[in-house]
């Protein structure tokens, strides 16, 4: 073993005997390597303090705290991720949401995105649909026929679109009742009419069976699909083709005769 010397004085590291000299390099290169590591935690305290403190103010924000230029920034953290629900709480009501589509709008055109010129009019907040009293007496009948099955809830569908294209709004109803118990029994694809593939064009095929994207989806398909074939003075006892089954017309027609048929008025306004 050497041993080594320095002004006759041997120090001794491990197994090895080391100089004066050797040991003030070990002892520099701990050091060094103590400092980086604790910069390193420091460095890493921080960043995570400062994550906190950003959470803490994002979800400090409410819909009372909007002001003239609050939904911009709402606007921009919707567009980015869909967190300001969340953090909002119950607070993000439904008004705020419109007051955060206007803001959207706004950013848009500020930017001259989808407009020839970029100083295109904001667009008012999107009005709430607007029915007359006959309307709305029309749709809860339709509601009330429709309770308790997959469909309820969609007498308003059925009715906007049986006026728009000048359909009877029970007819469509009663053969969804007739054919699927209103979506109880169906082939797959929301398809409560009984309809065979390629029915509706540029919609799916489920097998042999036509297939729709959701219950509103199938209502306005359908009554598109009458009003092509049969006309506006389509009824269970003319559509001819529409089923085989000769007890077919009389059972749709008794179903039409749960809806009370309250006659014609023009929709209003915001229902056109």
């Amino acid at each position: 073993m050497t041993i080594f010397r320095m002004n006759k004085k041997q120090y001794k590291y491990g197994n090895k005997m080391l100089t004066r000299a050797q040991r003030r390099i070990q002892k520099s290169k701990y050091l060094a390597t103590r400092s980086v590591v604790a910069t390193t935690y420091i460095l890493g305290a921080a960043l995570i303090a400062l994550a906190t403190i950003k959470l803490i103010f994002i979800s400090s924000v409410s819909a009372s705290d909007l002001t003239e230029r609050s939904p911009l920034i709402i606007s921009s953290r919707l567009i980015n991720g869909h967190k300001v629900k969340s953090s909002m709480g119950p607070d993000f009501s439904e008004k705020t949401e419109k007051t955060v589509e206007i803001a959207r709008a706004r950013d848009r055109n500020e930017m001259g995105i989808g407009t020839s010129r970029g100083d295109a009019r904001v667009p008012d907040a999107p009005e709430e649909d607007s029915f007359s009293e006959h309307d709305q007496q029309w749709i809860d009948n339709i509601n009330k026929f429709l309770g308790g099955s997959p469909m309820a809830g969609r007498g308003e569908v059925f009715y906007k679109e049986a006026r728009k294209q000048g359909i009877d709004p029970r007819l469509s109803p009663a053969i969804a009742r007739v054919e699927s118990g209103l979506g109880a029994a169906t082939p797959g694809g929301y398809n409560a009419y009984g309809m065979t593939a390629g029915t509706v064009p540029g919609h799916p095929r489920n097998g042999s069976w036509q297939a729709f994207y959701s219950w509103d989806d199938a209502i306005t398909g359908h009554i598109g699909y009458i009003n092509r074939m049969w006309g506006p003075s389509a009824g269970p006892f003319n559509m001819k083709g529409y089923a085989t089954s000769p007890t077919w017309p009389t059972k749709v027609n008794g179903a039409m005769s749960m809806i009370p048929d309250i006659g014609k008025e023009p929709l209003g306004p915001s229902s056109k």
